[in-house]
């Protein structure tokens, strides 16, 4: 409740007291919940034996396992009916079933994890020792909404000299562009507050970090 509600409720009260306010009500806030932990006259039962103790990490196996079976399920259907349906193209060109295709992913993603779980093997030592020295690396790293390019230089001092970060949201600006330009011309006869908030949901269906981070996302249609 608190995960779903708190945000709106934050940002309701950023705009309405300002944030150093609103910081300081959420500080004394905790205070009423020592004071709830406190009044908590129950004695918390003894442990379990280690017996009756399950695995943390064959917890987490069993419930990704379950996760995989549904991915499993999900994938059939998308590669037979979903592709003679069209359901399978529409997916990688309509921008609009942008959250269908992340929940496709997000069960893949279980599906991995279950897979790797499975198949761990805990190293001989924690960590590898090493030490500081200059060099440069690159790397491509997948984020949720594409490809995070990213590379570093680093001194002898091991501390990072320069930094380069290309995210998707800037790779994905043309084609936000592009696809406003042709879905556009099907909205214009739509009143001015729908067809902004048509548009609108087309930019945030790629889900492009400025407009999330900093909502500065403001759009205006000039009529001519």
């Amino acid at each position: 409740m608190a995960g779903v509600a708190g945000p709106g409720i934050a940002g309701l009260l950023v705009g309405l007291i300002t944030a150093p306010v609103t910081l300081s009500v959420d500080a004394v806030s905790y205070l009423f919940s020592v004071a709830g932990l406190i009044s908590i006259r129950t004695v918390e039962p003894p442990p379990d034996t280690p017996e009756q103790q399950v695995s943390i990490r064959r917890s987490i196996a069993e419930g990704l396992r379950a996760g995989a079976e549904v991915y499993a399920a999900l994938k059939r259907r998308l590669t037979g009916a979903g592709f003679a349906t069209g359901l399978g193209d529409e997916l990688r060109t309509n921008v609009f079933r942008s959250i269908v295709a992340r929940s496709v992913e997000l069960l893949h993603a279980l599906a991995e994890a279950s897979d790797i779980l499975e198949t761990y093997r805990p190293p001989a030592a924690p960590l590898e020792p090493w030490a500081a020295r200059p060099g440069i690396a690159a790397w491509a790293t997948e984020a949720p909404r594409g490809l995070l390019f990213h590379r570093y230089e680093m001194g002898d001092d091991g501390l990072v000299r320069n930094a380069q970060i290309v995210p998707p949201t800037s790779q994905n600006q043309a084609a936000i562009e592009h696809d406003l330009a042709q879905f556009a011309p099907s909205v214009l006869s739509l009143p001015h507050a729908e067809l902004t908030h048509r548009l609108e949901q087309l930019i945030r269906s790629y889900d492009p970090c400025i407009s999330c981070a900093t909502h500065f996302l403001d759009l205006r249609i000039e009529e001519h």
